[in-house]
């Protein structure tokens, strides 16, 4: 029988608003150009690993994703406990959407 990872760690996006001199993106040392992962792509995994927990960070900042609710949604759906990390620039965009949402059970808020 195949064993397959409980928990998961996305990086939805590898670009941020901030340029912390420390982070490989905010300092400018990251050579790959700026993307977003499919969602497509993101629920086909999903589906196939059925995972306990998916985590939302690394390198970029995750609220940036133009479906970063729907991916939150998506995994919750799915029966999984999601976790995400935010500088908090983008809280005046994701205020309202923040304050209502029952999706993310720890939200990390890093200023660097």
């Amino acid at each position: 029988m195949q064993s397959l990872p409980r928990n998961l760690w996305f990086e939805p996006t590898n670009t941020c608003n901030a340029k912390c001199p420390l982070c490989p993106t905010g300092s400018g040392q990251l050579s790959c150009s700026p993307a977003c992962l499919d969602i497509g792509f993101y629920k086909r995994v999903i589906d196939e690993v059925q995972p306990r927990t998916v985590h939302f960070w690394n390198d970029g900042e995750p609220f940036l994703h133009p479906h970063i609710f729907e991916m939150f949604r998506y995994a919750a759906d799915c029966g999984a406990v999601t976790y995400a990390s935010t500088n908090g620039f983008v809280f005046y965009v994701c205020k309202v959407a923040l304050k209502t949402s029952f999706m993310i059970r720890r939200l990390n808020v890093e200023p660097r």
